[in-house]
């Protein structure tokens, strides 16, 4: 875990603490029904980023890397994510807020060129810094502006995205002339790229599906509570990917094994403890900052799927790495089928349990046919470890704080991490607090 990795991950918390303080907004000053309409087309507008990103910032890395030609890539992505905003500001004309939030199409693009840059760089603690910036700007407009309900929520969320890349292209306005440089429509160079950087999309498409599809379905079939119960419990859940985001980085700007099992042990064990703390003290936190939302045992549930997560993606940012993401795309593709097949036989039916179930089910299936190069034997062990700490954190409650101190050596014994791996972490967080 390198430095930047660490510095990735304080930022990144930061930026978290800033979601959940929007999140507290949103539960007291906008209604649940109207969060739900909300989060119902934020999730349209994410699944549609995937296509318009093009693998983008996650094979845009390494062509970065390797000196290729950006312009013409650059232009092609400006252009789709311009063409799909101006689809949703067409089809959506008479709904104000929907029309303001298609703007973050565009913005995304932009957003994932100035990611892009700097990952190329390892300058992952920066890309994180500037995603504070944004989270500080939304949280500020959006409760000064929560008498405007949707319109305001909508404002919001695009403020911070222009404050955001505003800040980040002035950071890097002289990487942005290479970037720039052949800003056109060049065949040749989009021939080379568009291929693998297709195959790349579909891969996190198909994440995307993972963790965003479930919100869709359900505001296609359940009411618009329900929706917003989902998102903010998924909200809440995802600071668990937090580490496994910061170690992505390292493991997608270097191409060795080494780092690959590395990262995948190191996310694993501080996501499971993050996991176990979460769980713990889900009762007393949403009884005080979101006592509208009964999603305490959804909270544990979901959690599952991200632990899973925070082991698999490591092998799908090692494959793009070395710019072969057609060796997970069958099997990601795979999981997101059973995903999407299970949602909408589930979620008409059984709502959030069922859209929950669909997950679990799928995330485990990733886990299993792309994280097979650490052994089934390994992954056996994981799933064994995730069940046995949600279902103990559940039944003990509070109590449930204390179990790192026996789940910690049992995956030594289980041989999920060895002492040196806790001996690094303690060594990368000690380097990271003495650094002037």
């Amino acid at each position: 875990m390198s430095r930047q990795s660490a510095y990735a991950a304080v930022w990144m918390l930061l930026s978290k603490g800033l979601t959940y303080l929007l999140l507290l907004v949103i539960a007291n000053k906008y209604s649940v029904a109207d969060y739900g309409k909300f989060s119902f087309i934020f999730s349209l507008l994410v699944l549609l980023s995937f296509f318009s990103a093009l693998g983008m910032p996650y094979y845009l890395v390494p062509w970065i890397q390797s000196k290729k030609k950006t312009g013409p890539v650059v232009f092609i992505l400006v252009a789709l994510s311009i063409l799909f905003s101006a689809l949703i500001i067409t089809s959506a004309w008479k709904t104000d807020w929907i029309v303001v939030l298609a703007l973050l199409l565009p913005l995304w693009t932009l957003n994932g060129l100035g990611s892009s840059l700097l990952w190329a760089q390892s300058k992952y603690g920066i890309d994180r810094f500037f995603c504070v910036v944004d989270g500080a700007v939304t949280l500020a407009i959006a409760f000064a502006a929560s008498a405007q309900g949707l319109m305001g929520l909508a404002s919001a969320y695009v403020l911070g995205y222009i404050v955001q890349v505003a800040v980040s292209f002035l950071y890097l306005r002289k990487h942005l002339q290479d970037a720039f440089r052949d800003f056109r429509f060049h065949v040749p160079t989009l021939s080379r790229y568009l291929t693998p950087a297709l195959v790349t999309s579909l891969v996190y498409l198909s994440l995307g599906v993972l963790n965003w599809l479930d919100t869709f379905v359900l505001g296609l079939f359940r009411a618009s509570e329900e929706v917003a119960y989902y998102t903010v419990a998924s909200q809440i859940c995802s600071l668990l990917v937090l580490i496994p985001t910061a170690l992505s980085f390292v493991v997608l700007t270097r191409k060795d094994e080494k780092t690959l099992f590395t990262a995948s042990k190191l996310s694993f064990l501080i996501s499971l403890n993050l996991a176990i703390i979460l769980i713990a003290v889900r009762e007393p936190l949403l009884a005080v900052f979101f006592p509208k939302y009964p999603i305490g045992l959804f909270i544990g549930l979901l959690s599952t799927g991200m632990l899973f997560f925070s082991v698999y993606i490591m092998h799908i940012s090692h494959a793009m790495s070395i710019m072969k993401p057609h060796m997970v795309l069958p099997k990601i593709i795979t999981a997101c089928t059973i995903n999407i097949a299970l949602d909408f036989i589930l979620a008409p039916t059984f709502g959030i349990y069922g859209v929950i179930v669909s997950t679990f089910i799928a995330q485990l299936v990733a886990l299993l046919l792309i994280g097979h190069a650490q052994g089934y034997d390994k992954l056996i062990s994981v799933v064994f470890i995730v069940v046995i700490s949600v279902g103990l954190a559940l039944f003990l409650k509070l109590y449930a704080l204390l179990l790192p101190f026996f789940i910690i050596p049992l995956m030594v014994v289980m041989k999920l991490i060895s002492p040196e791996d806790l001996r690094r972490i303690v060594r990368v967080a000690a380097q990271s607090i003495k650094y002037k």
